[in-house]
């Protein structure tokens, strides 16, 4: 009995060796099988629909909406107070980014999205002469709900 287990254990390796010779593989378990995930198509941006609030009985109550841009004075009382509450947060996450609101003229508009009205979006931008412009946004939550939050431009 021994020597069938000898000649099963040789046998084995045997296959196993001509195998290696001949550049043939045997995967150890399923994971080591490669997987393919399916990349869907670009699709170019286009404005998106969103819901009217005037009439949602309508079946024009879809309409097509993009952001717009508000200049810092003409933003309303609400969301002036939002941005001056959140002033040391902005400050704090611009110098994350490696920027210093206290050095140089920066300028900031409201980015008015209607799709996510809980939010006041503001776009910060510093101009330094021809060709030098920097630019971060922050997002800063309506309703005490939620972090402020910003990124590069």
């Amino acid at each position: 009995m021994m020597q069938r287990r000898n000649l099963g254990s040789l046998t084995l390796l045997g296959i196993v060796g001509i195998s290696a010779l001949l550049g043939i593989s045997f995967p150890s378990n399923a994971q080591s099988e490669s997987k393919q995930r399916a990349v869907p198509v670009d699709i170019q941006p286009r404005p998106f629909r969103i819901e009217s609030s005037e009439d949602s009985s309508s079946t024009d109550s879809m309409r097509l909406s993009a952001v717009q841009f508000r200049a810092a004075d003409r933003l309303e009382s609400r969301d002036r107070l939002l941005q001056s509450d959140a002033e040391s947060s902005i400050a704090e996450h611009a110098a994350r980014l490696g920027y210093d609101l206290g050095a140089g003229d920066w300028a900031y508009q409201q980015i008015v999205c209607p799709a996510f009205p809980g939010h006041l979006f503001l776009q910060y931008m510093r101009r330094a002469g021809a060709g030098d412009v920097t630019e971060f946004s922050v997002s800063i939550p309506r309703g005490n709900e939620g972090v402020c939050g910003s990124s590069p431009s």
